[in-house]
């Protein structure tokens, strides 16, 4: 070695390759649970494109026996909502969730343990940890906003609805009264 020159030996401390893993190992489970579902849901589709898919398919689109019939005053009430029947076709009185609302909720969970799981790592690694825990807070936080923007929307929308109804009533009322007083005149 020549006079003036020093040599620097970098020492890395276990503790800074043991955050780098737990990241690394964070973000792998992050992006699992971000597109497992969506190659499962995938999956589940391509069944269709059997005979036995399609079915399946048309079974679900048969009405059940002693299917009920509503008027659209009561639509509002069962948005989202689909009546569970028996063998026998009469109504259990239980409610199945729709497959959308079940994705929702499921997506929410998943959020909001997501983000329960970083701050826990946020305190207890810290550092890159809270990067993570604000990016899961702020998904979690738009997707609450996003769902009750889309709650909103439908609710405006049976609003609109039962006003619809309301006024198509009025009008075949309207007929059916000026109708039968012509009808009265003419006939005396």
């Amino acid at each position: 070695m020549e006079s003036g020159e020093r040599t620097v030996t970098v020492v890395r401390t276990s503790s800074e390759g043991r955050v780098d893993q737990a990241l690394i190992a964070v973000l792998v489970v992050l992006w699992a649970v971000v597109l497992l579902p969506g190659a499962i849901r995938a999956r589940r589709r391509s069944t269709m494109n059997t005979v036995d898919g399609f079915e399946k398919a048309m079974d679900l689109l048969k009405p059940p026996v002693g299917r009920q019939v509503l008027s659209v005053k009561q639509a509002p009430q069962l948005s989202g909502l689909f009546p569970v029947v028996t063998e026998g076709g009469l109504p259990t009185g239980q409610a199945r969730v729709s497959p959308v609302t079940a994705r929702r909720r499921r997506n929410l969970l998943v959020l909001a343990g997501a983000s329960g799981f970083t701050f826990l790592l946020g305190l207890l690694g810290g550092g890159a940890f809270w990067a993570l825990c604000l990016v899961a807070a702020a998904a979690l936080g738009s997707y609450v906003a996003w769902l009750r923007n889309l709650r909103l929307q439908r609710l405006r929308a049976d609003e609109i609805v039962s006003e619809l109804a309301d006024l198509r009533e009025a009008r075949e009322l309207a007929a059916l009264s000026s109708g039968s007083s012509t009808a009265r005149a003419v006939g005396d």
